[in-house]
C-alpha cells in the first residue's frame, strides 16, 4: 500500500498522522480514558461481524470493559507496520498493526495477561484519520 492514487499529490505525512492517531488510541486505552472528545474515533464503527456501532455505543463497550478492571500494568506495545491507500485528498484507508502486552488488574487484585497483535483500521473523516474498526487483545465486540 502506502500510495497516493490521485494526481493531486498531498504534502501531508499520512504515515505520521496515522501513527499519532494509533498512539492516541493506545494511550487512551491504557489510561482508561476514551470519551466523546476522543478525536481518534470515527463517528461510526464496524465490528468483526460487520455490525455497525455508533461512537457512543463503542464508548459504552469500552466503559463496560474498563469497569471490569482496576487498572492496567506492565504495558508495552509496538506499532510494527502502517499501510495506507489514498484515493483523493480526503478519501483513503489505512491500517496500523503491532503487538501489545499488558496485565489487566481485577477488583480482587487477580489479573489477566494479554500478549497479542492488535490491528487498527482507519479512514479519513472530516480531513483526519479516524479509527473505524479494530482488533485489540482484551476487547470483544
Amino acid at each position: 500500500m502506502n500510495s497516493i492514487s490521485s494526481n493531486n499529490k498531498s504534502q501531508r505525512n499520512h504515515a505520521k498522522e496515522i501513527e499519532v492517531t494509533a498512539l492516541a488510541f493506545l494511550c487512551h486505552f491504557f489510561e482508561m480514558n476514551f470519551n466523546e472528545n476522543s478525536e481518534e474515533f470515527a463517528q461510526e464503527f464496524v465490528s468483526d461481524y460487520k455490525k455497525k456501532f455508533s461512537k457512543t455505543e463503542t464508548l459504552n463497550k469500552f466503559e463496560t470493559l474498563f469497569n471490569s478492571y482496576k487498572n492496567f500494568e506492565n504495558i508495552s506495545y509496538t506499532i510494527e507496520e502502517i499501510d495506507f491507500d489514498i484515493f483523493a485528498e480526503n478519501d483513503g484507508y489505512a491500517l496500523a498493526e503491532g503487538n501489545v502486552t499488558y496485565k489487566a488488574i481485577l477488583p480482587n487484585n487477580e489479573f489477566v495477561e494479554f500478549d497479542n497483535q492488535f490491528k487498527l483500521f482507519f479512514y479519513i473523516e472530516a480531513g483526519k484519520w479516524k479509527v473505524f474498526f479494530f482488533k485489540f487483545p482484551g476487547f470483544a465486540w
